[in-house]
């Protein structure tokens, strides 16, 4: 059975309110701006590309604390070892259901894929720890933008 407090959110989600609530999250754009900084020093041909990995949690209840804690700290401390890491991203669902979106942000693939050997270690740790924190989870794939295939900034 629905909630009364979860009907009255629903409809202030259809009827736009939910936008305007200061108390909601809102993304960190910052890493935009460190992105662009650093493409700067990029040659004419690198400029602007990267990829995306996409991840879809379902969180148990129980542990959206510390699923948040992995993934607003641990993993990008742990991505930080690398310079072509650029951002995480974790969204959650609107509708108040334990599902998650993170977007890791890289330089390449190869650059992600040389990171996840150097720290296999550590990244299997928290990999084991996030997938304890899940219902169910899903690598929804690896996008790249900022090229002819892709998207750009």
């Amino acid at each position: 059975m629905t909630s009364a407090a979860e009907i009255e959110r629903r409809a202030r989600i259809k009827a736009g309110e939910l936008a305007k609530d200061p108390n909601r999250p809102k993304c960190d754009t910052n890493w935009i701006d460190r992105f662009l900084a650093r493409e700067e020093e990029k040659s004419t041909e690198d400029k602007g590309r990267m990829i995306v990995n996409i991840y879809r949690f379902d969180v148990r209840k129980e542990c959206e604390e510390e699923f948040a804690r992995l993934n607003e700290t641990a993993w990008p401390e742990l991505f930080r070892h690398s310079p072509d890491y650029i951002a995480t991203e974790v969204f959650n669902d609107i509708f108040g259901h334990n599902t998650y979106l993170t977007l890791d942000i890289w330089r390449s693939e190869e650059a992600f894929r040389a990171f996840q050997k150097e720290f296999a270690e550590d990244y299997q740790r928290l990999d084991d720890l996030t997938e304890a924190c899940c219902e169910s989870l899903m690598h929804l794939g690896i996008c790249e933008v900022g090229t002819s295939s892709g998207a750009t900034l």
